[in-house]
Formats: C-alpha cells, sequence, structure tokens
C-alpha cells in the first residue's frame, strides 16, 4: 500500500478503517503462500489497532494472526499469539481463537485441551 493512499484514509477521517485494510492484504498473502509478507501486514494490522486505541479490534486480529501463524507452521509463536488474544472478557465472540487453539493442542495430540478448546 502506497503511503498517499494511507494519508488519504487518515485525512478523511477513514483511518479506523485501516486495520481491516491491512488485514485483507494479509489474506492476500495467505492466499498466495507468501507468508512472510503475511506475516507482515497482519502486524502492520495489529499496531495499528493499538495505535487507535482500538482493544476489541486488536485482539480480534491478534487471533486472526494467530491461525495464519499456526497453519503456517510457526507453532509456538500461534499459541502465544492465541493465549494473549484469548484473555479478555469484554470480547463478544472468541470462536476463532478457540477454534485455533483446539487444532492447535490437537496437532500436538494434546487431546484434553484440544476437547476444552472445542467445546
Amino acid at each position: 500500500m502506497k503511503l498517499t493512499e494511507v494519508n488519504i484514509y487518515n485525512k478523511t477521517g477513514a483511518n479506523r478503517k485501516m486495520p481491516f485494510v491491512l488485514r485483507d492484504i494479509a489474506r492476500m498473502y495467505d492466499a498466495q503462500e507468501l507468508v512472510d509478507s503475511g506475516m507482515f501486514y497482519y502486524k502492520a494490522a495489529c499496531d495499528y489497532s493499538l495505535y487507535l486505541n482500538d482493544s476489541v479490534r486488536y485482539y480480534n486480529l491478534l487471533g486472526e494472526f494467530g491461525g495464519f501463524l499456526f497453519e503456517s507452521g510457526r507453532i509456538e509463536k500461534a499459541k502465544r499469539l492465541l493465549k494473549i488474544a484469548e484473555q479478555p472478557n469484554y470480547l463478544r465472540d472468541k470462536s476463532h481463537i478457540y477454534l485455533n487453539l483446539g487444532n492447535l493442542y490437537r496437532k500436538q495430540q494434546r487431546n484434553d485441551s484440544a476437547y476444552y478448546y472445542y467445546h
């Protein structure tokens, strides 16, 4: 994304949408199996959410980032991010976080933990 596009978002007051724009770019790189670029844009989306002081968006994006890392084979880093994303009590829907944690524990053959997160 060009810096001028970011500036336009900021000048028009649409900068609150930037984390989703960056997340969508990460998803495109994920679809192309370009892991490093996907990681860069997921991190940028999370960082921008923090910049906006939008903790709900941050933790939701962090959960999706953790799932991306899990799918790309970065199991321990994925677990760290997912455990952080799981913490806030004010998130209304954590199903994507729990599904990713269940999948992660199933892959590690920790079936009791997988069962816990699946249910």
